[in-house]
């Protein structure tokens, strides 16, 4: 590219894909990689002053490859927010006692991703804060990472930090995942799981 100016244009990268336009063309690719990146979390990046599609995902788990052409690029049917989360109340009993008030405790929470790309540290376990009756208090509340990303069809146990209410009485927690910058999966159409604590 720095040799020969105007004979290859980037779309776009993610992971260790880079995604190249051979020039001239009748045709901007730009179009559709914008087309598909609409409804995909993305960023935007520059290369020699080229501007294109940043993805935090390998670009192949989003594209048909094989029944895609430079005219039309066809997307995977997925759902990027089809996680499962299950609470391992055993470990944790939080609805058969009392709390102290502000304290943090540890919730383990099954994590099973079920989209076809690893998870990462952009993506956490989290919460919402809502009354015995199911109004919401508090809809932003501590995050825990994983340790290492989750790999599609992969599940493993996280420990969500928990901050006890400061005042006495009966709550829920919803437990939910956030994808930072993007969207609460809640938002997206995924599953929640309601917990009941007391608070003395």
């Amino acid at each position: 590219m720095l040799e020969h100016d105007q004979a290859l244009k980037p779309i776009a990268i993610g992971m260790n894909k880079l995604l190249l336009q051979k020039l001239p063309c009748a045709y901007d690719l730009n179009d559709e990689v914008a087309r598909i990146a609409a409804s995909l979390p993305h960023d935007s990046a520059h290369l020699l002053s080229h501007e294109m599609n940043l993805f935090d995902y390998d670009l192949s788990s989003l594209v048909d490859l094989e029944n895609s052409t430079p005219h039309q690029l066809r997307t995977r049917q997925f759902d990027l927010f089809d996680v499962e989360i299950d609470l391992q109340e055993d470990s944790l009993p939080l609805e058969r006692g009392s709390l102290k008030p502000g304290a943090l405790c540890l919730l383990p929470v099954r994590v099973r991703n079920n989209t076809p790309i690893e998870l990462r540290d952009t993506v956490c376990l989290s919460y919402h804060l809502l009354s015995s009756e199911g109004t919401l208090i508090q809809w932003d509340n501590e995050r825990s990472a994983f340790q290492k990303p989750l790999e599609p069809g992969e599940d493993r146990v996280v420990n969500l930090g928990l901050r006890i209410p400061t005042r006495p009485g009966l709550y829920k927690v919803e437990v939910d995942m956030v994808w930072e910058g993007v969207a609460w999966f809640k938002d997206r159409g995924g599953e929640t799981k309601l917990i009941d604590i007391k608070v003395a």
